[in-house]
């Protein structure tokens, strides 16, 4: 078994961008243009990824390959959905650089990308965004950046993993259990406050402190007084799909928190 601690990339930090809630399966034309398509934007093949090859007679389960060597192979015929992504296979560990793929689990469709925050190349993620949009239409998005060690693709699940403190494992734990059991994206909840989200027009619509959250994200910088200027809630986006990207800032997150916390907007309350 592989010691991870002494993995030479167990502490590389990853940018993860997470969609939740695709509206439709992907069909395997699609799912390969869109995968690639990422893969040129970051100049970069993936490192490691599963992909779906049909199902088994008996469970109906997946069975698996490794994506790079099937899109190196260019054969996609025989597979039928993508199916998630991987940092470690057993007996094939290497530096993860990139890894990118299509889940279905159960109900909920899923789209990830993992990439090295550190780059030669900034990532333009406006681009990214435009990709999967032109293929599917998700309920909401996240970016974060978390470690190896820490579990990027875990936190994404909602998994508490043996490489989380506890208050990170506790929030991505406390997210499982609200969103498998009764909260929905398509309700306008929200997994947490992160630096960057999608959000789609249920998100933008529901009522916080009296108003829309759209406008509420707006109002501060409506408001100015002479040589001083209000405490801004973030960036609005609007895209031409109805839905909006949310950009916010560190100095600007905790407060914003609390008052999405206390109006019932977050799945995850510690």
């Amino acid at each position: 078994m592989v010691d991870l601690p002494e993995l030479p990339f167990i502490d590389t930090v990853m940018t993860t961008i997470e969609f939740y809630g695709l509206d439709t399966r992907l069909p395997v034309a699609q799912a390969k243009t869109l995968i690639e398509s990422i893969c040129g934007l970051l100049d970069e093949m993936p490192s490691h990824a599963h992909v779906g090859l049909g199902e088994r007679k008996r469970n109906r389960g997946p069975r698996f390959g490794m994506l790079d060597k099937a899109i190196a192979k260019g054969d996609f015929d025989e597979y039928t959905y993508f199916k998630g992504v991987n940092y470690f296979q057993k007996g094939n560990v290497r530096d993860c650089s990139l890894a990118v793929g299509v889940s279905e689990i159960v109900r909920n469709r899923e789209f990830e990308i993992h990439f090295k925050r550190v780059r030669e190349k900034p990532v333009d993620v406006g681009a990214l965004l435009d990709e999967v949009l032109e293929r599917a239409s998700p309920q909401y998005g996240i970016l974060y950046d978390l470690t190896v060690r820490e579990g990027p693709r875990w936190f994404a699940r909602g998994i508490w993993s043996s490489g989380m403190p506890d208050p990170l494992g506790r929030a991505s734990g406390e997210f499982r259990h609200e969103y498998l059991f009764g909260k929905r994206f398509t309700d306008g909840y929200f997994r947490d406050v992160f630096k960057w989200s999608y959000l789609s027009r249920s998100h933008l619509d529901r009522i916080i402190e009296g108003m829309r959250f759209q406008d509420w994200v707006e109002e501060p910088a409506k408001k100015t007084r002479w040589l001083w200027k209000s405490n801004t809630r973030g960036r609005l986006s609007l895209l031409n799909n109805g839905c909006a990207v949310w950009t916010l800032a560190a100095v600007e997150a905790a407060e914003v928190r609390q008052r999405m916390l206390a109006a019932g907007l977050l799945m995850v309350k510690h």
